[in-house]
């Protein structure tokens, strides 16, 4: 959740342009929801019980609590992997149109759009 929400602030600086300070000042909300959001999965799992032996991944082990392994886990997980994805992507279409417009005014080869994707491969693999 921490790396999307990261993404999201670059998005905000790059492509948008917001300040730092305003987004400083959203901060602690932030930083709350990415400590909460495991925090009441884990109480709501230890409420109904479903703290299991799961093997690789999930905590939630019985094969009967699929949805909430989905809810809980799976869900925000793929939901966090996607968006990141399509953050990146719009961060990396606009320095990529950003150099296109100063091509016009000297020869380049793309070499801040070419970091700008590698800096989000290795992201997304970090994921």
């Amino acid at each position: 959740i921490l790396n999307v929400l990261l993404s999201f602030y670059y998005l905000a600086i790059i492509r948008f342009g917001t300040s730092e300070k305003k987004l400083n000042d959203r901060d602690p909300w932030i930083r709350g929801f990415v400590l909460l959001f495991p925090e009441v999965a884990a109480l709501v799992c230890l409420a109904l019980g479903k703290f299991n032996d799961a093997r690789l991944w999930c905590w939630i082990g019985s094969s009967q609590d699929k949805v909430f392994q989905w809810v809980l886990y799976f869900g925000p997980l793929w939901i966090c992997f996607l968006l990141q994805m399509i953050v990146f992507w719009v961060i990396y279409s606009y320095v990529y149109r950003v150099e296109e417009k100063s091509n016009r005014f000297a020869a380049s080869s793309h070499e801040y759009a070419k970091e700008t994707a590698r800096y989000a491969l290795l992201y997304m693999v970090s994921f």
